[in-house]
């Protein structure tokens, strides 16, 4: 499953090092920003993190959305891309609901890490 989200994700991902100007990226619900943020304090064990502002993707791969630690260290922050499933509308997701994926490698990430140069595109996480 992996291999063929690895795949599918690659091809997000523009080849040009810089930040499409148009990018924009979708805005998030109040439950989704408090589901990325809790799972982004899971993967970095509390850690200072930042978030993109909205989802990179919203389509048939499901949603995705960039998170990074230590916050604000651009290049040299660790990426994660979390692919959400479905979108989180309700306050509590049960652990069977939960079925997020958590893409680290660095070819999963890249397409997050691409963004990292733009500082407008990332949030501190609370």
């Amino acid at each position: 499953m992996l291999l063929a989200v690895g795949a599918v994700l690659s091809g997000c991902a523009s080849s040009d090092a810089q930040t499409p100007p148009a990018l924009r990226p979708i805005p998030l619900t109040a439950s989704e920003i408090a589901y990325v943020e809790q799972t982004a304090a899971v993967v970095y064990r509390r850690a200072s993190v930042d978030r993109l502002a909205g989802l990179l993707f919203s389509d048939e791969r499901g949603h995705g959305v960039c998170v990074r630690s230590p916050a604000g260290a651009g290049d040299t922050a660790d990426y994660t891309l979390l692919v959400l499933q479905r979108r989180v509308v309700e306050d509590f997701i049960s652990q069977a609901d939960d079925d997020v994926l958590i893409l680290r490698s660095a070819a999963e990430a890249a397409p997050c890490r691409r963004l990292g140069a733009d500082p407008r595109l990332w949030v501190r996480a609370r």
